[in-house]
């Protein structure tokens, strides 16, 4: 299986990514983005594309470098049929060389979401296999299902301020065969509740097309 990195940022996905990952509201957003902006560290947020344009391909190849220290193949996020009035939102150069420590918590947040994005996009794909395992335990069949990763991809490209999260499983043997014995791992019977359905959230708007936005 394989996965492509994801779009370069669109203000709507830009406050979606900043309420999921930092609990901002799209207002937070929308107001750190324009003072990013006119303080000439990120281009225009309100925009509506997730792409940028030919003409514009020299200058994200040399961000990403100075911001990545590699060069890549930046053809993915090109597309001119697909720019309007105004282009994904990208860091400038001027952002390369800013004191990152003297701006606000939620500046510093945006703008290194806006710089992970565009460096994320530009990596390659995230190449994995599904793997469904049938384990028989006392005479009881068991399955499992884990992701063998081939090629991290872009995905090594962790999220900025975001603690990554701990695997709590046992991991399986890379290789497996019919027959093979596995450790023994500890079992227990857990009893839970469900949950009622969130409230509308910034995020959940977004998610089923509402938009409001100022």
């Amino acid at each position: 299986m394989e996965k492509k990195p994801p779009k370069l940022y669109d203000l709507t996905t830009l406050q979606r990514e900043a309420n999921r990952y930092y609990g901002l509201t799209a207002s937070q957003t929308l107001q750190a983005a324009q003072e990013l902006y006119e303080e000439k560290l990120v281009t225009y947020p309100r925009t509506d594309s997730q792409f940028v344009t030919e003409d514009m391909r020299k200058t994200v190849e040399l961000l990403v470098l100075a911001l990545d220290g590699t060069a890549a193949d930046v053809s993915c996020v090109i597309n001119n049929s697909k720019v309007t009035d105004h282009h994904a939102i990208l860091p400038t150069m001027q952002s390369v060389k800013c004191s990152k420590e003297k701006l606000s918590e939620t500046k510093q947040k945006i703008l290194s979401l806006v710089i992970w994005k565009l460096v994320q996009a530009v990596q390659p794909p995230f190449i994995y296999e599904d793997v469904l395992v049938t384990v028989c335990c006392q005479g009881r069949n068991f399955t499992a299902k884990y992701k063998d990763i081939l090629q991290p991809g872009y995905t090594a490209k962790p999220v900025p301020f975001v603690e990554p999260e701990k695997d709590k499983d046992v991991p399986l043997p890379k290789k497996m065969e019919q027959g093979v014995v596995l450790p023994v791992v500890r079992a227990e019977k857990k009893q839970g509740f469900t949950s009622p359905p969130k409230v509308y959230t910034d995020v959940i708007c977004y998610e089923r097309g509402i938009r409001n936005r100022p």
